[in-house]
């Protein structure tokens, strides 16, 4: 005992001592919500048979983001987030006649990872300022050899990729086309409605989000929608010794409470108003955010379009000096030209605007 005692006690200490990240996406979820789907610890999202409880939870996911996100309801399959959803997505592209990658080079930095693991050539096109895609890149980087895959809210700035012009392009040419959800596809519907589909259909196949973004589930938690259920079929594999004789995704055994309380965050979230009460509220603390700390010499590159605010300064380096003085780490956004904050229901639940601002208004008047 005294052993486990000695390593408990040593690796508490190592995560006091490190500072703490502010505006990360590692998500805090709801204490309650830990504790009543720790209980679910044992479930394996690998063998749905034999954990029926973890199969109503995906059946329970399936159905509420399919009302939040789209105008009907689309079939798909919980994930370990949205690295293996990408992957599954590509994999599937690959296996219909894709041979290479295209996507903007503000796009998660998977894609990059994926294209080598597959053996598919990767495309990436260029921006402008640093996150505005040039869409007359496209024409000449699409084929019917090709998987274009956009981003509704780059994890670095938040910009959401003009998903509809440039699938509309995609369809045109032949092209395949994946959609990361990324930050912001939970809330996709209540964000700019000229950029974002409401329907899969066409060249648009698959459509992944994050659960431990929005709505904040323990991670690992993602979610893959496909177009039409004969595309879900291809990413089922055999495994005879488990009572379906199938296994769907990347990986074998892997914890199904996580998605189980993915489907009680969701759930949560109704009880508190609904997802069009929680969108507004993160975009409106977003805005209020980057319109306070314009007093203190904090640009942003573009207009708030998810709760991702990337805060430029002059004397980036001095204020990111002072924040971790104080015991604070950031992320950097615009090659180092900033700093990223993602406005999370956490963060403003144990921050709130006020602080948050006090915070990184004193890191710049330092």
């Amino acid at each position: 005992m005294r052993e486990y005692k000695k390593l408990l006690e040593m690796l508490l200490n190592e995560k006091l001592k490190g500072p703490t990240v502010l505006g990360g996406m590692i998500p805090h979820p709801d204490p309650q919500i830990v504790r009543d789907s720790i209980g679910f610890i044992d479930e394996n999202l690998g063998d749905l048979d034999d954990f029926p409880a973890t199969k109503r939870a995906i059946e329970y996911i399936e159905g509420k983001l399919s009302e939040w996100m789209f105008t009907g309801k689309y079939t798909g399959m919980a994930t370990t987030g949205g690295t293996e959803s990408n992957f599954l997505s590509a994999f599937l592209a690959k296996l219909d006649g894709a041979r290479r990658i295209v996507a903007f080079e503000t796009a998660h930095y998977s894609v990059w990872k994926i294209a080598r693991i597959l053996g598919m050539d990767l495309v990436r096109l260029p921006v402008e300022k640093g996150y505005l895609p040039k869409l007359d890149a496209l024409e000449d980087a699409l084929d019917d050899k090709s998987l274009l895959v956009l981003t509704v809210g780059t994890t670095e700035t938040g910009y959401i990729d003009p998903v509809l012009e440039a699938s509309n392009t995609a369809c045109k040419l032949g092209a395949k086309v994946h959609i990361d959800g990324a930050f912001a596809g939970v809330i996709q519907k209540y964000l700019s409605p000229h950029k974002i589909p409401k329907t899969l259909n066409g060249c648009i196949r698959t459509y992944t989000v994050d659960l431990h973004k929005i709505p904040e589930a323990p991670s690992p938690s993602g979610f893959l929608f496909v177009s039409d259920t004969e595309l879900l079929e291809k990413l089922f594999f055999n495994a005879d010794y488990i009572p379906s004789g199938r296994q769907f995704g990347l990986l074998g055994t892997r914890p199904g409470w996580t998605i189980i309380a993915g489907a009680l965050s969701l759930a949560r979230i109704e009880e508190k108003g609904g997802i069009e009460l929680l969108a507004t509220r993160l975009m409106d603390s977003s805005k209020r955010i980057a319109s306070q700390l314009s007093d203190y010499d904090y640009s942003i590159p573009h207009d708030i379009e998810t709760p991702v605010v990337c805060l430029l300064h002059d004397k980036i380096d001095r204020v990111l000096m002072n924040l971790y003085r104080a015991g604070y780490n950031i992320y950097r956004c615009l090659k180092g030209r900033g700093l990223r904050l993602a406005v999370t229901p956490w963060l403003l639940r144990e921050y709130g605007i006020d602080e948050i601002v006090k915070l990184l208004a004193d890191a710049a008047s330092t």
